[in-house]
């Protein structure tokens, strides 16, 4: 008689199935944002999606709020340029002094002036 077919359960464990990202993080220490007078944030890690917990050390209480929650901005690194886009946010983004909300992506290139919400003006700066 023939032998029955093996079971799923019996057969050799096959390899840790491997995925590959959505979007994987590029690292990258090529670019901040300057706060004047308060201080600068490194872009270590992109994408990077920025809202209110990320400004909150640089504005005042009644200043903060105006900046949303969760996505404000994303600041994004695609075939050597830097992007920025702001989808989300609830008052707006300028980028030197260009409204840019639901605009898509936009080109960054250093000592762009980024206004959030009228209430913080950034600079971005590459540094290589």
């Amino acid at each position: 008689p023939a032998a029955a077919p093996l079971q799923a359960e019996q057969q050799a464990p096959a390899a840790p199935e491997i995925k590959a990202p959505e979007a994987p993080a590029v690292p990258t220490a090529g670019a901040k944002l300057v706060i004047p007078g308060k201080g600068e944030m490194a872009l270590q890690t992109l994408p990077k999606t920025l809202g209110r917990e990320d400004f909150v050390k640089f504005l005042s209480p009644d200043e903060v709020k105006f900046i949303s929650r969760q996505e404000h901005i994303k600041i994004s690194f695609t075939d050597s340029k830097y992007y920025i886009q702001d989808d989300k946010s609830a008052n707006g983004t300028k980028l030197n002094g260009d409204e840019i909300k639901g605009m898509g992506q936009k080109e960054l290139k250093s000592d762009d002036k980024i206004t959030l919400s009228d209430v913080l003006t950034v600079t971005f700066q590459r540094i290589n």
